[in-house]
C-alpha cells in the first residue's frame, strides 16, 4: 500500500498515465469535458490541465472546446426540449419562480457572455436557467460556444501554471497565498457593499 502511494508522486507514474490517456485519441478529452456540462462537481481546471499535458496546448484546447461546446449544447437542449414544460407547470403556481424566469429572459447578450466566461460559473445551472426560459435558442448557443473560447483560454493559462507547479514547489506556495489574499479581498468588498451578510 505504501509503495503504491509513493508511486503517485513519481514522474514515471504520471508519464505512464498520460501515455495511457493519449491512447484513446480525442475521444477521452472530449468526453470528459462533455460530462462536465452535466456534472458540475468535475473539476474543469483539472480536466483542461490533463488535456494540455496529454495533447499539448493547441490540441488540448481544441478538444476541450469541442467537448465543452457539445456538452453545453446538449445540456441546454435537454432542459429546453424535455424539462421546460414540466418546469412551466411549477412556475405557474410560484410567482417568485416566474419572476426569476422573466429576469433570465431579459439578460443581455454581453451579460450572458460575461456570465459564461467566468471559469467557475456552474454552467449546468446556467444551461438549466436559460433552457427553461424563452430565451432565443440560437442566440444562447452562439453566445455559449463563443464565450467558451475565451473562458478556456483563461483556463489554459491557469492549467499551464498548474503543470509548472509540479516542477517548482515555490510556485504552489505563492499561488496559494495569492488565492487566499484574493478571496479575503473579495469578501471584504462584498461585505462593505452589503452584498453578503456578516
Amino acid at each position: 500500500m505504501r509503495s503504491t502511494i509513493r508511486e503517485l508522486f513519481t514522474i514515471e507514474f504520471w508519464t505512464a498515465a498520460l501515455d495511457y490517456f493519449r491512447d484513446f485519441g480525442p475521444v477521452m478529452p472530449i468526453a470528459l469535458t462533455f460530462l462536465e456540462s452535466f456534472l458540475p462537481m468535475l473539476p474543469l481546471v483539472g480536466i483542461v490541465a490533463l488535456n494540455i499535458a496529454a495533447y499539448g496546448t493547441l490540441l488540448g484546447f481544441i478538444y476541450t472546446w469541442i467537448g465543452a461546446s457539445l456538452g453545453g449544447i446538449a445540456s441546454f437542449l435537454l432542459f429546453r426540449k424535455v424539462l421546460k414544460g414540466w418546469f412551466l407547470r411549477i412556475a405557474e403556481r410560484r410567482p417568485n419562480i416566474a419572476r426569476a424566469r422573466k429576469w433570465v429572459e431579459g439578460i443581455s447578450t454581453p451579460a450572458l457572455f460575461l456570465m459564461i466566461i467566468m471559469p467557475f460559473t456552474p454552467i449546468s445551472l446556467v444551461n438549466f436557467a436559460f433552457g427553461v426560459s424563452d430565451y432565443p435558442t440560437k442566440k444562447y448557443l452562439v453566445t455559449l460556444c463563443t464565450a467558451k473560447v475565451f473562458m478556456l483560454m483563461m483556463l489554459v493559462m491557469i492549467s499551464r501554471s498548474v503543470i509548472r507547479a509540479f516542477t517548482e514547489p515555490l510556485f504552489i506556495f505563492v499561488s496559494l497565498v495569492l488565492i487566499a489574499v484574493g478571496i479575503y479581498l473579495s469578501k471584504s468588498v462584498m461585505k462593505r457593499n452589503n452584498w453578503v451578510k456578516e
